[in-house]
C-alpha cells in the first residue's frame, strides 16, 4: 500500500514538472516554436500555369516547371517578390534583340519588359509583377544571353499581403513598347502593329477605289466613242 502511494505521488510530481517546463502539452513547442514566440508561416509556394512565355520575344527563353517561392517583403511597404531563372533557347524572336533594351534611358528603339501574372486557386487573376521598374538591368542581361546561357530575373510589385497570400499559380509574358525617345511612350508594340495594319488596309481600300474609278471612267470613255461612231 505504501509503495502504491509513493508511485502515485511520483507520477503527479513528474506531470507537474513537465507542464511547468513547457513539455509536450505546450502547443507552441508542438508546432516547432519556442514558448512565447509566434509560429512562423510556411514559405508561400506557387507553380507556373505553363512554361511558355508569351509576347513578341519571350519565346526565346525557357524556365523550369517547378514550385517557386513568392516572398513577401515588408521592409518598406508590402511587396511581392519572385525570382525565376530563364535560359536562352534556340528560338528566334520576332524582333531583333539589338533593337531592344530594358530602359527608356537607352538609345535602342524598343523597351522590353516581362511580367508575371498571379492567380488564386480558382484561376482568378490577383496581381501582376514586372521585371522592369527597378530591375530593368535583369532585362538587359536576358537580351545579351547566348543559347544555353541563363540568368535570374526578379519580378516584384507592391500589393496587400492578404492578396499576395492567395496566389497559387503564375504565368510569364514578355512585353515591348517604343522607346519614349522615339515618341513611343506608353504605345505597346502590339498596338503599333494594329495601327500599321489599319493604315495599310486603308491605303489598300483607297487604291481599290481609285482602280474602280479608273475602270468606270474608261467604260464611260468607251461608251462616248461608241456613240460618236454611230453618228
Amino acid at each position: 500500500m505504501k509503495k502504491s502511494i509513493l508511485s502515485l505521488v511520483a507520477a503527479v510530481s513528474i506531470s507537474a514538472l513537465l507542464t511547468a517546463c513547457g513539455g509536450s502539452s505546450d502547443s507552441s513547442a508542438a508546432q516547432g516554436a519556442a514558448p512565447g514566440e509566434e509560429q512562423a508561416e510556411a514559405p508561400l509556394k506557387v507553380k507556373p500555369k505553363n512554361t511558355n512565355i508569351g509576347g513578341k520575344w519571350g519565346k526565346a527563353f525557357d524556365f523550369e516547371d517547378r514550385e517557386y517561392t513568392l516572398t513577401i517583403d515588408n521592409s518598406y511597404s508590402t511587396k511581392a517578390v519572385i525570382k525565376v531563372s530563364l535560359t536562352r533557347n534556340a528560338n528566334t524572336p520576332e524582333v531583333d534583340f539589338a533593337q531592344m533594351a530594358g530602359s527608356h534611358e537607352n538609345s535602342n528603339k524598343y523597351v522590353a519588359d516581362m511580367e508575371a501574372e498571379f492567380f488564386d486557386e480558382n484561376g482568378e487573376s490577383l496581381f501582376t509583377a514586372k521585371v522592369g521598374l527597378s530591375n530593368y538591368t535583369d532585362i538587359d542581361k536576358l537580351l545579351n544571353l547566348c543559347e544555353g546561357d541563363e540568368t535570374t530575373v526578379t519580378f516584384s510589385t507592391f500589393e496587400e499581403e492578404d492578396v499576395i497570400r492567395k496566389a497559387r499559380t503564375f504565368r510569364i509574358t514578355s512585353t515591348m513598347e517604343l522607346n519614349s525617345r522615339y515618341g513611343g511612350g506608353d504605345t505597346d508594340l502590339t498596338d503599333l502593329d494594329a495601327e500599321v495594319q489599319s493604315a495599310t488596309e486603308a491605303i489598300g481600300a483607297a487604291a481599290d477605289m481609285m482602280n474602280a474609278m479608273g475602270s468606270a471612267m474608261g467604260a464611260a470613255a468607251d461608251a462616248a466613242n461608241a456613240a460618236r461612231q454611230l453618228k
